[in-house]
C-alpha cells in the first residue's frame, strides 16, 4: 500500500492482509458493549500490535509529501445552465478531488464528454470524486439545477 493511500472499507475488504476486528469496550457496568473496528499496526516490524487511543497515540514522524506533486490549486465551478455539460477548467494537472457544493439542490454529474446524458459519476451535496487525469479540460460537469456547482483541489 502506498504511503499516501487512504484506507476505506472497500480497500479493507479487498486486502485480506489487513485484519480488521471488533473488540468490546466495557467502561462501566451500565454500558454493555460498544463495537469498534480495530486495525492492528505493527510499528518497527516486531510483530507486536497495539490499540491506538488518545492515551496511546500513533507515533508520527517525518514530513508531509505530496508524492510527486509540486502544486496544489483550489477552485470552484458553478454550472450556469442545467443539463448543459461544461468543462471544469483548463490546465495541466495530475490528480483532482471534486466535491459537490453543500448548497447544491440537485445532482452534479462528472463526465468525460459534453454529451447530454446520464452517464458519468453522480455527486450529491458534499460527495466527492478523485480522478487522476492530465488536464482539467478533460472533465465535464452537468448539473440538474442551474447554478449548482463544485469545489476542487487540483494537484500538479
Amino acid at each position: 500500500m502506498a504511503d499516501n493511500q487512504l484506507i476505506s472499507n472497500s480497500y479493507l475488504s479487498n486486502n485480506p492482509d489487513i485484519r480488521p476486528r471488533a473488540i468490546e469496550k466495557t467502561t462501566a457496568p451500565a454500558i454493555v458493549a460498544t463495537l469498534t473496528q480495530v486495525i492492528g499496526i505493527d510499528i518497527g516490524g516486531t510483530g507486536a500490535e497495539s490499540l491506538v487511543t488518545s492515551l496511546n497515540p500513533l507515533p508520527v514522524s517525518g514530513s508531509l509529501s505530496l508524492s510527486g506533486f509540486t502544486t496544489l490549486t483550489e477552485g470552484e465551478k458553478n454550472i450556469s445552465a442545467a443539463a448543459t455539460p461544461e468543462a471544469i477548467g483548463s490546465g495541466a494537472i495530475k490528480k483532482i478531488i471534486i466535491t459537490a457544493k453543500e448548497t447544491n439542490t440537485g445532482t452534479i454529474w462528472v463526465k468525460s464528454t459534453v454529451t447530454n446524458n446520464s452517464l458519468g459519476r453522480p455527486l450529491l451535496p458534499l460527495q466527492a470524486e478523485t480522478l487522476e487525469i492530465s488536464n482539467l479540460n478533460l472533465i465535464f460537469l452537468k448539473a440538474t439545477v442551474n447554478a449548482d456547482g463544485v469545489t476542487f483541489l487540483a494537484f500538479s
